[in-house]
């Protein structure tokens, strides 16, 4: 297994706080035969001197600099195309890997013969003491959410078939990297914590989720592309298929009634796609997600409503939690 190189390609802007824990967790696998590629994204602070320091003690590691600041999927479409090794991760300026990492993730893939795995990771709480949180990644299904997380490792193929990182999807690149994947390539979870991610209030998940609404208005919109691309692959992206994978994926309101009735159809055209994802596990989540937009929205709350979901999916109430059920029901009747 050590005759495989892996390359790590590890963007950074203005990264100069964590920067050199995230070189050095790279530099200490316990697979030696790696190559690091830090692409610097035109920072302003001393990231690139750390980068330089590094790369002048361990010849593994090359630097490369943009011209201009071209933000993350152009950056890691820079340092992918500079990669040598047969497979491929990335990792961020503010997050480091376990030592085991690249060697677990590589035995699984070359033990399983699949072409990407992903595995668990920890999320490192910003407090008096920081605090480590386990992220079992396979709790959901990529068709409805990013389960793949942080921490990866792909053959070079994945990256090539797909045309590398959408350079128009800043903010959704992974995920949009992760569904135009799931057209081609074998995916496989490893159930083991190998890599550890930074919440902070200046990450740009915090900024998404918490501060900025044009951002949160542009990730929804480059969501739905990215789910209009996906169904393009199937001729379903005229169906009203993105926009309702949108809604499932942000848990946004949407016409519960409309959906069972269409229910039979739905199922019928997501076949071939159920070909590469788990239809059981798929099926599940979307019952979830109907049971909570019944919940949450009061559009939903309506006798017609309750009486086509009693009438075509009644374990829907009564296979989950009895008391939401009840104020379910009380709710779609009052």
């Amino acid at each position: 297994m050590n005759g495989n190189l892996v390359s790590i390609v590890l963007p950074v802007y203005n990264g100069e706080k964590f920067l050199a824990q995230s070189i050095e967790s790279c530099l200490i696998q316990s697979h030696t035969n790696l190559e690091l590629i830090i692409v610097n994204d035109c920072s302003t602070d001393s990231s690139l001197e750390i980068a330089q320091g590094y790369a002048a003690e361990d010849k593994r590691i090359r630097v490369y600099s943009n011209d201009r600041n071209l933000n993350l999927p152009a950056s890691l479409n820079v340092g992918h195309r500079m990669a040598k090794g047969e497979f491929i991760t990335w990792t961020s300026d503010d997050n480091f890997f376990e030592a085991n990492a690249l060697e677990v993730m590589l035995e699984e893939i070359l033990k399983y013969r699949v072409d990407i795995v992903y595995a668990n990771f920890n999320i490192i709480i910003k407090n008096k003491t920081p605090e480590f949180k386990d992220v079992w990644t396979n709790s959901l299904t990529l068709l409805l959410g990013n389960n793949v997380g942080s921490c990866f490792l792909y053959k070079e193929e994945v990256f090539k078939r797909n045309n590398g990182y959408d350079e128009g999807m800043h903010t959704i690149e992974d995920y949009d990297f992760w569904l135009q994947s799931l057209v081609h390539f074998n995916f496989r979870h490893i159930p083991l914590v190998l890599y550890n991610h930074r919440a902070h209030e200046e990450s740009l998940t915090s900024q998404l989720r918490f501060q900025n609404k044009i951002m949160r208005e542009s990730f929804e919109k480059k969501l739905e592309a990215a789910y209009r691309k996906f169904f393009q692959n199937y001729n379903l992206e005229n169906n009203g298929y993105p926009e309702l994978f949108k809604k499932f994926h942000l848990n946004q309101k949407f016409n519960v009634y409309i959906f069972l009735k269409n229910y039979n159809r739905f199922k019928s055209d997501l076949i071939p796609i159920f070909e590469h994802v788990d239809k059981r596990k798929v099926l599940k989540e979307i019952d979830i997600k109907l049971r909570g937009n019944i919940f949450n929205f009061s559009p939903n709350q309506n006798f017609r409503t309750l009486f086509l979901l009693i009438k075509t999916r009644p374990f829907l109430l009564l296979q989950y939690n009895l008391k939401k059920s009840l104020r379910i029901i009380l709710r779609s009747l009052t």
